[in-house]
C-alpha cells in the first residue's frame, strides 16, 4: 500500500490494462488481501475495460472456496503452474501437488467460471520420453485451455538439480531430443489452432496475455513488493530482495530499491531482446538504431540473413519459428555497445 502510493506522483499510465500477482506463490494471499491490494491499485490508477488481472496459482491451492473468494476480489485469470500432467515428472520436479490434483483444479476454475486460464508446461526432462511429452500435449488440448507457457528445462548451476547433474545423477536431455519436442509442440499446437506469439507462449486467437504482452513490447510497467523490478521511459529500478528490510525501509521512507538510468544503447539491445522473441518482431529503425557504420554488427547481420536466422518483411525484422530454440544466440549477434 506504501508503495503504490509512493509511485502515485511519479509513475502516471493513463489507465491500467493489466495487473499481474506473481512471482513466488501470491494465491497464499487471503482473497481479502489481494481484494486490497487490487481496490488500492484502481483507486491510484484506473482500470481500462475489460483489464486482465491474473493470479498465479498452484494446482493445490486451488479449491472452490478460494476460487470464489478471487472472483470476489477482482482476479479473472489464472496461471496454474501444472508443469506436467504425469506423476513421475512431478516427483522428479518435486513438486507439491500431483497429477489428479491439476485435472481437479482445472475442473475448479471451469466451474467456478474462469475460463481465461493458462498453464505451464515443461519438456526436455532426463529420461523424459517423446511419448510422454506428445501425451502432456494431448491432455493439454483436450481440455481446451485457452493459453499455454511450454519452457524446456534449464538448470541453474547453483541450484539442487544444478549439484546433482554436476554429481552425475542423472544425464540432460540431448539437444536433438528437445529440439525434436519444441518441433512436435509448434506444429501441434498451430494444428490446432493456437498461435505462437512468443517463444515459450502460445495461445488462441484474442487470448494472448496482456500483461506479458506489454513487458515483450517494451511498455512500462511497476513492480511492487519484494525483489519486484519496474521499468519507465529511460528508468529501471528494482525492490531490495530481502523481506525485513524492505519493510524497514519502506516504513522509515527510506530508499527501498536501486536503480539506473539506461542509455540509447542499452534501450535499443532491450529492445531487440524482447521483440525478437516474439512474432511480431523488431522494426527496421530500431533495429538500426546507434549501429551507422558498424561493421561488425552489419557482418553478424549478413551473416544471420544468408543462414534464413533473420529475415525481413515490410520493414519488420523478425527469427524464423524454427529457429526461436535458439534465439539467444542469434540475438547475441545483433547486440552492439
Amino acid at each position: 500500500m506504501l508503495e503504490m502510493e509512493y509511485w502515485k506522483s511519479s509513475w502516471n499510465p493513463e489507465r491500467l490494462d493489466s495487473i499481474y500477482f506473481g512471482g513466488g506463490t501470491p494465491s497464499l494471499l487471503s482473497a481479502e488481501q489481494i481484494a486490497l491490494l487490487i481496490n488500492k491499485a484502481v483507486e491510484i490508477w484506473p482500470l481500462v475495460d475489460g483489464a486482465e488481472i491474473t493470479l498465479e496459482a498452484n494446482p493445490d491451492d486451488v479449491s472452490e472456496n478460494k476460487v470464489r473468494g478471487w472472483q470476489e476480489a477482482g482476479i479473472n485469470r489464472i496461471s496454474l503452474g501444472v508443469q506436467s500432467f504425469f506423476q513421475a515428472d512431478l516427483l522428479w520436479m518435486n513438486r507439491s501437488h500431483t497429477s489428479a490434483q491439476a485435472f481437479s483444479a482445472l475442473e475448479i476454475l471451469r466451474s467456478c467460471g474462469i475460463e481465461n486460464i493458462t498453464i505451464d508446461l515443461i519438456y526436455g526432462l532426463p529420461n523424459q520420453e517423446s511419448l510422454l511429452w506428445k501425451k502432456n500435449l494431448k491432455h493439454f488440448l483436450g481440455l481446451g485451455i485457452p493459453h499455454l507457457s511450454a519452457y524446456s528445462l534449464t538448470i541453474e548451476e547453483k541450484t539442487v538439480f544444478g549439484h546433482q547433474l554436476k554429481a552425475g545423477s542423472f544425464l540432460q536431455a540431448e539437444d536433438e531430443s528437445v529440439e525434436r519436442d519444441y518441433i512436435y509442440l509448434c506444429e501441434t499446437l498451430e494444428n490446432h489452432g493456437y498461435g505462437h506469439y512468443e517463444i515459450s507462449n502460445f495461445s488462441l486467437p484474442g487470448k494472448e496475455a496482456k500483461h506479458n504482452s506489454a513487458y515483450w513490447g517494451g511498455q512500462s510497467y511497476l513492480g511492487i513488493g519484494p525483489s519486484a523490478h519496474s521499468f519507465y521511459q529511460d528508468r529501471r529500478w528494482w525492490n531490495l530482495s530481502n523481506n525485513i528490510m524492505y519493510i524497514s525501509k519502506i516504513r522509515k521512507n527510506e530508499p527501498w530499491w536501486e536503480g539506473e538510468i539506461l542509455t540509447s544503447t542499452q534501450r535499443r539491445n532491450e529492445r531487440l531482446i524482447t521483440s525478437l522473441r516474439t512474432s511480431k518482431g523488431i522494426q527496421t529503425a530500431d533495429l538500426f538504431e546507434g549501429v551507422k557504420g558498424d561493421r561488425s554488427f552489419i557482418k553478424e547481420l549478413n551473416s544471420l540473413i544468408e543462414q534464413t536466422k533473420l529475415v525481413e518483411n515490410s520493414g519488420v525484422w523478425r527469427i524464423p519459428e524454427k529457429h526461436w530454440l535458439v534465439s539467444d544466440e542469434i540475438i547475441s549477434r545483433l547486440i552492439i555497445g
